[in-house]
C-alpha cells in the first residue's frame, strides 16, 4: 500500500499496476531516476537570468536639448534654454575683451609721461591707435550681437525678486547702448574732426566737409560714457560675486 501510495503522489507516468514488493522497488527506482532527469533537465530554465535589454541609442536629455536649442519639447513639455547660445557667449567674450582693450590703452596712454614716451613699451599714438582700431572691432561684432539679442529666443533670467531682475534688465540694456555708443562716438569724433577712422595704420573713411561741432560733441560724450563705464563694469562682475554667494552660477549661463 505505502508503494502504491508513493506512485499515485508522483506519478508522471501511468502505472498500470503494482505487483509484489520486488516490482514495486524496481518501479519505485525507474521513477526517482526519471524524476532526477526531469529535474536537471529544467535546472537551466529556472535558474535562468533574464536577458538584458540590447543597448539602443542614449536618451536624449533635458540639459542636452536646453543647450542645442533655445527651446525644444521633450515629452510635450517646453524646455526653455539654461544658457545663452554658443554665438551669443563667443560674442560676448570677444566684446569683452574689446572693452577691456580699450580702456587700458587710452589708460596706458594717459598714464605715460612725457620724459618717457615708450614706458609701456608703445608711444601715446600707438597706443591710441589700438584703442580706435579695437573699437572698430568691436564696432563690427556688436551688429551680429544685437541681431541675436532681438531675434533668438534668450534663457530666462535666474531665480531672484522683481527688483533684482528689474537691475538685471536695466543692466543688460546699459551695455547694449553702450556697445552701440561709445564706439559710434569715437568713429564720429575721427570722422567729423577731419583725420578720419584709423584702423591699425590705414583710414578707413574721412568726411569731405569736416564738422569740429559734431566732433567735439562726439569727443565730450565719448569721454563721459568712458569714465562712466570704467566703474560700471566692476558692478557687473560683482554681480555674478553676489549670485555666486546665493547658489547660483550665473556665469554658467555665458560661458563655452
Amino acid at each position: 500500500m505505502l508503494a502504491a501510495t508513493v506512485l499515485r503522489a508522483s506519478r508522471p507516468v501511468p502505472l498500470l499496476r503494482v505487483v509484489n514488493g520486488a516490482g514495486a522497488a524496481r518501479l519505485a527506482c525507474s521513477r526517482a531516476g526519471a524524476m532526477a532527469e526531469v529535474r536537471a533537465a529544467s535546472a537551466p530554465l529556472l535558474t535562468r537570468t533574464p536577458a538584458k535589454p540590447s543597448a539602443g541609442p542614449a536618451p536624449v536629455t533635458r540639459s542636452l536639448v536646453a543647450r542645442l536649442l533655445s527651446t525644444a519639447t521633450v515629452a510635450g513639455v517646453e524646455v526653455p534654454r539654461t544658457k545663452y547660445s554658443s554665438p551669443m557667449v563667443l560674442l560676448h567674450w570677444l566684446i569683452a575683451a574689446g572693452f577691456l582693450t580699450c580702456i587700458g590703452t587710452v589708460k596706458l596712454a594717459q598714464w605715460t609721461p612725457k620724459e618717457n614716451p615708450k614706458k609701456y613699451g608703445y608711444s601715446k599714438g600707438e597706443l591710441m591707435m589700438i584703442h580706435k582700431s579695437t573699437a572698430v572691432l568691436v564696432a563690427a561684432l556688436v551688429v551680429p550681437r544685437v541681431a541675436l539679442r532681438l531675434f533668438q529666443k534668450q534663457p530666462p533670467p535666474p531665480p531672484g525678486g522683481a527688483i533684482e531682475h528689474g537691475l538685471a534688465k536695466l543692466s543688460h540694456f546699459y551695455f547694449y547702448a553702450m556697445m552701440i555708443a561709445l564706439p559710434g562716438s569715437g568713429m564720429a569724433m575721427g570722422y567729423f574732426g577731419g583725420k578720419g577712422i584709423p584702423f591699425f595704420g590705414s583710414t578707413l573713411a574721412v568726411a569731405d566737409e569736416p564738422n569740429k561741432d559734431v566732433a567735439s560733441t562726439a569727443f565730450k560724450a565719448h569721454k563721459q560714457m568712458g569714465q562712466i563705464i570704467q566703474y560700471v563694469i566692476p558692478i557687473h562682475v560683482g554681480a555674478v560675486a553676489w549670485h555666486a554667494l546665493k547658489g547660483q552660477n550665473i556665469l554658467a549661463r555665458i560661458w563655452f
